[in-house]
């Protein structure tokens, strides 16, 4: 399932994912959170288990990108994370879905409207980076690197975005 553009009330543009997990929220909360756990999902280093205020690194570990920044805006453990990336905002929400699972619903707000082509990357990789989560979450290994996944759904994202049609 593809991820929905949205555009806040600012004029800002939202890409959202939701997804059921069948795990519960302290697990997935870990998953997130813990700088190993994080690594092996997404490829950035980062400890975002912190205080509200709390400045953050954000390092690229198998990509050639700079460094980047961030402040912790929320963390309410282990249902909500919240922190910005340089002038975006990363959101984590996580709800217990009464049955051992839980719903994740992860949202990336740029610092521009939907025109741009960056939500058409950020969408690929956002979701290939979230099959591999949920993968490393059930113990099975991901069919695929994110990079490449990034890539292979490329073209979903940008004909869905670029026409309208999500969201």
């Amino acid at each position: 399932m593809l991820g929905t553009l949205e555009t806040t009330d600012e004029g800002r543009c939202a890409l959202r994912f939701e997804r059921h997990l069948a795990h519960p929220p302290a697990k997935v909360w870990r998953a997130i959170s813990d700088p190993e756990e994080l690594r092996a999902w997404y490829p950035v280093a980062a400890d975002l288990n912190r205080p509200p205020g709390t400045a953050v690194a954000l390092a690229f570990t198998r990509v050639d990108l700079p460094d980047s920044a961030g402040v912790i805006l929320r963390c309410d453990p282990p249902r909500l994370l919240e922190y910005s990336w340089d002038a975006d905002v990363i959101r984590f929400e996580l709800a217990d879905d009464g049955n051992g699972g839980c719903v994740l619903v992860f949202t990336n707000v740029f610092d521009f409207g939907r025109e741009d082509a960056a939500p058409v990357d950020a969408g690929a990789a956002w979701h290939a980076a979230l099959e591999v989560l949920e993968a490393r979450l059930d113990g099975v290994a991901a069919e695929r690197d994110v990079f490449e996944r990034a890539t292979e759904l490329g073209p979903d994202y940008a004909a869905a975005f670029r026409s309208g049609a999500a969201g």
